[in-house]
């Protein structure tokens, strides 16, 4: 009878070391999980920032395209004066020549006036030349500027819309799909093949896996613009694990934008994991709701509110 207690006692503290052993574990993927959310956060709000920045770039070249556009139209406008500012002194200079030929008779003041007739015709066309000249350098000079500042813009708008859609492919497919990968991106249709290393056993995905295979297809249709159009989008990403032969992680989401700064978007992925997500801005105030439901119940629900806004 002892024997047997004693045998119990051992197992007790067998057990309970297993379990000491456990919870300790479970603190540090607590903390891993913890920092794995603050990075995410910051990544987040360098993106967020990013798209600030490019589209307070993309508001000031547009202001300095207007500006250069108003300039173009002044010197085209400068240029029409000058023009009728030259038939206006070669009339003038006619009209004074026509009187001092009538006015004077002799062939001393009929030279003289041939002379001021000539002179006068010969500064008047030197003005006007020299106000063509200028001119035409302004307007050389403007449409040089012009063009610089238009494929600066492009240029611009190009960068936004790879962050943008670079953006939607993080929302609709599943995060961190591929260590190795190769991405074909336009406006309406996106697609991404990769490959991704073996991985071992979290808390998250328990029995780990193999080297996988994954893919990711998004279609997107609506106006063209990201930032200040309607549209919608939805997709969906997997993952094959070869080793296995099964199926490692899977996901559909979709996305859509019913007004400018105003954004929806849910998913759902193979543990049984239902997210949303709501966005909305206001001038420089910025809202975001998120949530996570499983329906499996294997994990407790959770839901997030951030506000944000710019001072600048």
């Amino acid at each position: 009878m002892g024997g047997q207690t004693s045998k119990l006692q051992d197992e007790l503290e067998r057990t309970n070391k297993e379990l000491a052993a456990a919870r300790v574990m479970s603190t540090e993927l607590q903390q891993a999980n913890q920092e794995l959310h603050e990075q995410v956060r910051a990544q987040q709000g360098k993106l967020q920032q990013r798209e600030s920045e490019l589209a307070t770039a993309a508001r000031d070249c547009a202001q300095r395209l207007d500006a250069k556009h108003g300039e173009l139209l002044k010197a085209i406008k400068q240029k029409e004066i000058a023009e009728e500012l030259r038939r206006s002194d070669a009339l003038l200079v006619k009209r004074v020549t026509a009187a001092i030929l009538k006015k004077h008779r002799t062939d001393g003041p009929l030279k003289e006036a041939h002379d001021l007739m000539v002179g006068g015709g010969m500064a008047a066309e030197a003005l006007a030349a020299n106000d063509e000249q200028q001119l035409r350098q302004a307007l050389i000079s403007t449409s040089t500027r012009l063009g610089d500042a238009q494929a600066q813009v492009l240029q611009l708008q190009q960068v936004h819309s790879a962050e943008a859609r670079h953006s939607l492919c993080d929302i609709l497919w599943q995060p961190q799909l591929c260590d190795a990968s190769l991405s074909l991106r336009s406006s309406n249709f996106m697609v991404l093949g990769g490959l991704r290393a073996p991985r071992s056993p979290t808390q998250f995905n328990q029995r780990g896996n193999g080297l996988c295979g994954g893919v990711g297809v998004l279609r997107r249709f609506g106006e063209p613009s990201f930032q200040e159009g309607r549209w919608g989008a939805f997709g969906g990403s997997l993952l094959w694990d070869v080793r296995e032969r099964e199926l490692a992680a899977l996901r559909f989401a979709l996305c859509m934008q019913a007004a400018p700064s105003q954004q929806l978007s849910a998913s759902f992925d193979h543990n049984g994991n239902v997210s949303g997500r709501v966005s909305a801005s206001v001038d420089a105030l910025t809202i975001r709701l998120n949530g996570t439901v499983d329906l499996n119940r294997t994990r407790e629900s959770c839901f997030g509110v951030e506000l944000s806004y710019d001072l600048d």
